[in-house]
């Protein structure tokens, strides 16, 4: 398998060593936080009854698999200021540094011809750590996208100077 080259798909998990939460803890906090502000203490209800299809507002929504709603439940809590949201993931990531394991990967990617990356992540920091090891050019292409709408897409290169 000499002649093909590999592409590098991370998930949620990836920055977890690094700080960051996955989403299915960002998923159950952001739960937490509209079960107490919606649910009134006396009825007895626990988050996992209370939070329903119905309640929430997001089709098809199972508390057991609540991660794979990420996006909507993140929509759900913000709502009322998506700014606020932005301006949350963006708290996260600050002063975060990447892990071992992103040092391995930026290794791989700068010296072997397996030099893609496929992330959901929102954090920046397979950016981060590629930079800090780069001896050549780092072509970055990232998207945003809601409901299948494409709300974001920004392509720039990064060349590191000596």
């Amino acid at each position: 398998m000499t002649d093909r080259s590999f592409a590098f798909v991370l998930g949620a998990g990836a920055s977890k060593q690094s700080g960051i939460p996955t989403g299915a803890e960002l998923v159950n906090s952001w739960l937490g936080e509209l079960y107490r502000r919606h649910e009134p203490p006396q009825s007895g209800r626990s988050l996992e009854e209370w939070a329903t299809a119905e309640n929430l507002g997001i089709t098809g929504f199972d508390h057991k698999s609540a991660a794979t709603f990420y996006p909507y439940v993140f929509e759900r809590r913000f709502r009322a200021d998506p700014e606020q949201g932005y301006a949350y993931l963006e708290s996260l990531m600050e002063s975060k540094e990447p892990s071992f394991g992103y040092s391995v990967l930026a290794q791989i990617l700068c010296k072997t011809r397996h030099s893609v990356v496929i992330t959901t992540n929102f954090d920046d920091l397979v950016i981060a750590i590629c930079f800090s090891n780069l001896r050549t050019a780092l072509k970055v292409r990232k998207r945003l996208r809601r409901n299948g709408i494409e709300l974001y897409e920004h392509s720039f290169s990064i060349i590191r100077r000596s």
